[in-house]
């Protein structure tokens, strides 16, 4: 067996070098349990990792770099093989990072395991950059929220965009980097998180910390940039069409770009996913990583993710994970689940299991420069006959605040009918079919000039489209390149 190292997660931090109290209170028995399974002194190795979050001058880049330079010189003998890492939760963009840009072209590892990996960021990043967790953390600890660290964590980031984006650009990570990677995380928030009064922290959909959509690596992209239409239409045209109520039908000017557009199982194989029952995102009972409660549920995951040496058993994998979940949704459907006492009422299970996606929209012109002044609206179709829109299923919207061109949607597409949210055939239920067209406007404009017009964007989408689009516990990331248009008074030619 070869070592495995851990990685923790974000503000998990100290002064002096690791003991066994910091180490059981950061990883609860998982160290133990370890090395109860792979043994203590012959083939395997552990290498418990700490790293500074807290402060506001280190960020995401500095700490990969950080752990390149632990590895080529205190922890040699780790470099030079390959090894397996189990990461929690801010810990996934450091590797990630690393693999990235440090790593070089013998990347050394090989089986990479997010429990409850933060790989598209989390809302509880905008709190934590905020004024009162500031005043909070001055009062109490004295530490630094960690400004560039949290600047990344933040739903929308265009840190987070890009670095998924690297992943997939020249297909999976296994034929890109040679690293098969496995995404745990719950979707069940601790009940005495209900008591804080931020959304963050009772979130459906979502372990109290990560949303399961935005640690699954199984998400999806599209780009889509401007057809011969919108690079030729007049901004005369333009001023026309964004006068109307709704976009009128003939305001068709962009096409998805399918060079650079990726569909997860299509375009690039599925990645494994589970979401074990009983499990939030930390806590010594149900902790991802500390529980105790649910380690029936983790273990056998581990075991099966450090096992795996080939791709056919990583693709098979795929199975025994959706597995776990299947087995968490029965459990979640139990009527002797029901939430009984003062919860009763004010918390659903069911609805902490129903699946939920995120869409993440970034918005660039043809230079690549940011659109930060505009609309999004995703209204009904003109022909749509149901009452149902995307607007119905809306439960947060947040705009980025480093990166205001970038707004992410987060939607409960996810339904149960009895005791299951899976139809005979074994699919989920999606509230998407509730709808029969949509439709997606995007305008912006520039405030500093009437002689700058943007072409705007619209774009159809029926029930196929969006169940294809749309997918539960994932997310998808929208590119979209909006034209920049100058009017005729920017550069006027006269004959004499």
């Amino acid at each position: 067996m070869e070592p495995i190292l851990l990685v923790h997660g974000y503000s998990t931090d100290a002064s002096s070098e690791p003991n066994r109290d910091s180490v059981v209170g950061m990883y609860g028995d998982l160290p133990k349990w370890l090395r109860k399974e792979y043994g203590r002194a012959n083939v395997f190795e552990l290498n418990v990792s700490r790293y500074i979050s807290l402060e506001d001058g280190i960020g995401i880049d500095d700490i990969a770099r950080a752990f390149d330079n632990a590895l080529r010189t205190d922890f040699k003998h780790l470099h030079d093989r390959t090894f397996h890492v189990i990461i929690h939760s801010t810990g996934a963009l450091v590797m990630r990072t690393w693999i990235q840009k440090f790593s070089g072209s013998r990347q050394p590892i090989r089986n990479l395991i997010y429990l409850a990996g933060a790989n598209l960021g989390s809302g509880w990043a905008h709190i934590g950059r905020g004024q009162l967790a500031r005043w909070y953390r001055h009062f109490n600890s004295g530490d630094e929220p960690g400004v560039r660290v949290l600047n990344a964590l933040e739903l929308g980031s265009s840190e987070t965009i890009d670095m998924q984006l690297s992943m997939i650009s020249e297909g999976d990570p296994i034929s890109s980097y040679g690293v098969r990677e496995y995404v745990i995380i719950g979707t069940q928030a601790k009940t005495s998180a209900f008591l804080i009064p931020i959304k963050y922290a009772k979130e459906d959909g979502s372990d109290g910390t990560i949303r399961v959509s935005a640690s699954n690596l199984n998400y999806n992209y599209v780009k889509y940039v401007a057809n011969d239409k919108g690079r030729n239409v007049d901004a005369r045209q333009v001023i026309a069409d964004m006068r109307t109520e709704t976009l009128p039908a003939h305001a068709d000017y962009y096409h998805v770009d399918q060079s650079a557009s990726s569909i997860a199982g299509v375009d690039r194989a599925v990645m494994p996913l589970a979401i074990p029952w009983g499990t939030a995102h930390s806590g010594g009972d149900v902790g991802v990583v500390a529980g105790s409660r649910n380690r029936k549920y983790i273990e056998p995951l581990l075991r099966t993710a450090l096992g795996v040496r080939t791709r056919t058993q990583w693709e098979n994998s795929v199975a025994d994970f959706d597995a776990v979940t299947r087995q968490a949704y029965a459990l979640a459907g139990e009527p002797s689940r029901d939430i009984t006492g003062f919860w009763k009422g004010r918390w659903h299970r069911k609805g902490q299991y129903e699946a939920h996606s995120q869409i993440i929209i970034r918005l660039h012109d043809q230079d690549g420069r940011p659109v930060d002044h505009y609309d999004i609206d995703f209204g009904r179709g003109p022909d749509a006959q149901n009452p149902t829109s995307i607007s119905d299923l809306l439960q947060d919207k947040h705009r980025n605040g480093v990166s205001p061109n970038i707004i992410t949607f987060y939607l409960r597409t996810g339904r149960w009918e009895g005791k299951t949210p899976y139809d005979e055939e074994g699919n989920y239920l999606t509230r998407l079919t509730e709808i029969d067209q949509a439709l997606l406007s995007v305008t912006a404009t520039e405030p500093q000039t009437s002689d700058i017009q943007y072409v705007p964007f619209r774009k159809e989408l029926n029930t196929k489209s969006l169940i294809s689009f749309i997918r539960p516990h994932e997310t998808t990331i929208v590119d979209i390149e909006m034209q920049r248009i100058p009017s005729g008074n920017v550069f006027a030619m006269f004959k004499h």
